[in-house]
Order: C-alpha cells, then structure tokens, then sequence
C-alpha cells in the first residue's frame, strides 16, 4: 500500500510473506533475513539471468505470528552476510542502513480488525428503539484502523450507500443509514460484509449483531372526546382535569389525558379559532369557570406517542348560563300584621346566582293585593318602617323577582295578612247580637232575620281572613235555622279568638 510515498506491507497473523532481494552478481553465500533480532531465515537463489549486466534474485519465506510484531505493528527487517564470490561486502544503504525505520522495507502485521463501535440508532427524538416514517435510521461501524476498502451496508435486503466520515484519533468511521417510510412495519434487519483490512484481515459480524430491534410505528394516535361535554354550565358544572376524553395509540396503547396539550380559543361567527383565552386552564382547573365569559370557544388537543406521531383535534364547547337565581326571602309565609301594633320593616334576605355577583339588594319586590274575587291589585310599596295603619287591611302577596344577566328569570312569592282589629271586633259583635236575636224567643222573625243580614253584609266587607270564614259559617247556620222556621232552633255559641 502507498502512504505517504512509501510502500507499506500489511500481513495478517499465521500466515507468511516472501522478502526477495535482486544483485548484479551472485554472492558468495545465502543472505540472511532477520525479524524483530530473533528470528532468521536465509534467502535462496531462485533465478538469475547473466544477461543485462547481470539479475541474481535471492528470496525467502517468512512465517511471522503475533509475537513477533513490535508495539506498534511494525516488523524490523535486517538483510546480512552479503558478499559476492569475490569476498566484497555491499555497500548499498538498504543493507547498511539497519534502523527500523527504513522505508524501503516495511512491513506492518495485523492480526485482526478492531470493532471500536459497532451500533444502530434511529433519529427519533422520543425512543431510540421507536421509528416513525420520516426518522432517518443509522448504523455506525468504527474500527481501529483503515480499511481496504468501504464495507458493504445492506439494510433490508437493499444495498445502501456507505460513508466514510474520517478517522478521529485513530478510530475509523462508516457510517450507513435508511429513511423510514409509510410502507415500512416491523423490525429493521441490516448486515454489514466486506470489512476487510489492508492485511486482508476479514471480521464478520454476527446474525444477532445485526438485528435492530426497532419498531416502525407509523400509526397516529386517535382521539375519543365523546365523553367531554360539548356545553358547560357556569357557575354550576366543573372543569375538570384531567378532560374525561380517551387516547388509544397502536403501540402504546391507552394514553394518559394528562399528557394531551389543550389550548383554548374564542369561536368567531363563522365558526373559526379566533382570540386564544387562558381562562380555562392554569388555576381554573376543577373550577366552574366563573371567570370566563359566556358563549362558545374551540378547545384543540395535541398528543404525541412515544415514535412521535402526533395527532391534533379540535371540539366546540358553549360555557351558558342557563339557571336561575335563588331567591330566600327572611319573611316566613303567611305573617300576620296588625295595624297599628306591628311594625313593618326592610325586606331581607339572599339571593344566589351562578355566574353574576349579586345581592338581595338586586331583588325587585313587587305588593298585590288580593281581592276577595281572587283578582289582584298591584299596589306601592310600603313604607318602612311603618305600622301598615296607612293601607288597606287585607291579604298581600309579596312578589320578589331577579332577572340575571343571562335573561334567566326567578322569583318567589309570600303573602302577608294585615288586618284592622276594629273591623273584625265589629263583625264579631254583630255575629254575637245576631245569635243572641235567634235565641230570644219573643223577638219579631223580621228583627231575626235583620240582625242576621246586618252581620253578612259587615262580614263580607272583611278580606278573605280566616276569622271572616268563622263568621260567615255562624251566620250561614243562623240563616239556614231561620229558613227552616224551627221554633226550637239550637243555636250554637261564637267565639273569637
């Protein structure tokens, strides 16, 4: 092999090169070849041709083994006992010049390459042992010396091209590789042939050091958010993480949601990603989102799998209010006020709502009076506080109601009795003469019948309280007496309470 002008003999271990020596005449005696100082071989005549000033060509066989390099490979070659049949030694420096490094015989011994790295490796940032078509998968071989030739790289039944990437500090590197395609699935099987080195020295790689195990996964991963609620109660439902959707991939099967990436958007008119909005993730986790505004927004999810595919989807989802207020007034239904004795205060009370921020003070309150037809009549608000003594006494029913800003409409009602003490005592006195007419034996029919119609008439000014049924249902029986003309009639006492 040339290098560097000079010509360097590669052998391999065991086995044996020949040293020939050309003279202008024949020597006296066989020339002597020593190897490394130890080992000597002598040099036989084998052709000469007395023509042409004379070709005398003396040669050798030199069995050489790994003992009798030097450190570095090299062999030392010392050619002696030179003269011709006159007694002349030679003069010439390839005899004379007796240090190793002559450059006229070099001889190197290599008994075998040496596998510095041997290795595969795919280009997928995820897995080493994972490919995706696109990823581009390598198989490196670095020796400790050059050799002859680029070695043959054969992946998938195809040869590929070989690199040569240079020697750094005396390491050789090759280097092959392939591009993952679609159409690819399965292992990657590759073989590596013609390492042979400038000795000839030929290394053969195993079956098993030429298996990569490398899975080709070309799948996507595929997303499954029909469990994800496409609307979204504010105030009410709770965002939760992670997301009740589903990931399945054809390698590594179920996909934890928490490794999706979400990012949210608001909803133009006409339905594309417009703004992107924070309000749903970060701190709103497992919250109901009170601080988002309504209307609908387009949430996309991302997910690789361990090759790398990645999949991106996209769901529409509405955040509405649709509930109403509770309204809790603190006045009990069915109070009873008394004019001129009670008093009459502020409304209280809460109100809830869940998406604006109300107080009971948002609360409109609304007064009707019942008439004794069951109609109502809206009347003004009462003043407070006040002891009532300036409205009519009767049955109100007080209308409490909430309009939120989502046009959800709320209310609730409580009826309040205000009565007048004066009135009542007044049918309950004429109730009493009209049964004491009906007991007293020797008062006129007609002066019966009048003091029952006198206690009706005032009975039915009353509102609709229950001391008007009481006198009415006394008077009722007074009359039905009366009509049945019973001389003995058996009248029953009235009490007030």
């Amino acid at each position: 092999v040339e290098e560097n002008k000079q010509k360097i003999f590669y052998i391999k271990n065991d086995t044996s090169f020949v040293f020939r020596m050309q003279f202008s005449e024949e020597l006296a005696e066989n020339p002597i070849l020593t190897i490394n100082g130890t080992k000597k071989t002598e040099l036989e005549l084998v052709e000469k041709f007395v023509t042409n000033e004379g070709k005398y060509i003396y040669q050798g066989t030199v069995n050489v083994t790994a003992e009798d390099k030097f450190e570095d490979g090299q062999l030392q070659l010392i050619v002696s006992n030179i003269k011709d049949l006159a007694g002349n030694e030679t003069t010439d420096p390839l005899v004379t010049d007796q240090t190793v490094t002559s450059n006229s015989r070099t001889v190197v011994l290599d008994s075998k390459i040496d596998v510095v790295l041997f290795k595969t490796n795919s280009n997928n940032a995820n897995s080493s042992s994972l490919a995706k078509a696109g990823d581009w998968i390598g198989i490196y071989l670095q020796v400790g010396e050059e050799l002859k030739q680029d070695p043959t790289f054969m992946i998938n039944g195809e040869v590929v091209t070989t690199s040569y990437l240079g020697e750094f500090n005396g390491v050789y590197a090759y280097q092959a590789g392939i591009t993952v395609t679609e159409e690819m699935s399965g292992k990657i099987t590759f073989s590596i042939s013609n390492i042979i080195d400038k000795a000839k020295n030929n290394l053969t790689l195993s079956s098993e050091e030429c298996e990569y195990s490398v899975t080709i996964d070309n799948g996507d991963p595929v997303f499954d958010l029909s469990a994800i609620p496409t609307t979204f109660e504010v105030g009410v439902d709770t965002y939760v993480y992670p997301q009740p959707g589903v990931v399945t991939d054809n390698v590594d099967g179920t996909i934890s949601f928490g490794n999706v990436h979400m990012n949210w958007y608001h909803m133009n008119a006409d339905g594309t990603k417009g703004e992107a909005t924070t309000c749903f993730g970060g701190d709103n986790w497992n919250t109901s989102l009170k601080e988002c505004s309504l209307g609908d927004y387009i949430i996309t999810y991302r997910v690789s799998d361990t090759a790398g595919n990645e999949t991106i989807v996209e769901k529409q989802i509405t955040l509405q209010d649709t509930t109403k207020a509770v309204i809790e007034p603190d006045r009990k239904d069915g109070e009873t006020f008394i004019q001129g004795v009670d008093e009459y205060n502020t409304e209280t009370g809460t109100i809830t709502d869940n998406y604006d921020d109300v107080n009971f003070s948002n609360v409109n309150i609304e007064y009707y009076l019942q008439n004794n037809d069951g109609s109502e009549t809206h009347v003004a608000y009462f003043d407070k506080p006040s002891d009532l003594s300036n409205i009519q006494a009767g049955i109100y029913r007080i209308h409490y109601w909430y309009r939120d800003s989502s046009d959800n409409y709320s209310e609730v009602s409580r009826i309040l009795y205000v009565k007048n003490m004066d009135a009542i005592e007044k049918v309950n006195e004429l109730v009493q003469d009209a049964v004491r007419a009906m007991n007293d034996g020797n008062m006129a029919v007609k002066d019966q019948q009048h003091a029952i119609d006198l206690a009706r008439q005032e009975a039915n000014k009353l509102p609709n309280f229950v001391e008007k049924d009481a006198a009415l249902e006394t008077i009722n029986n007074l009359q039905a007496a009366m009509d049945n003309n019973n001389k003995y009639r058996e009248v029953y006492g009235y009490l007030l309470s």
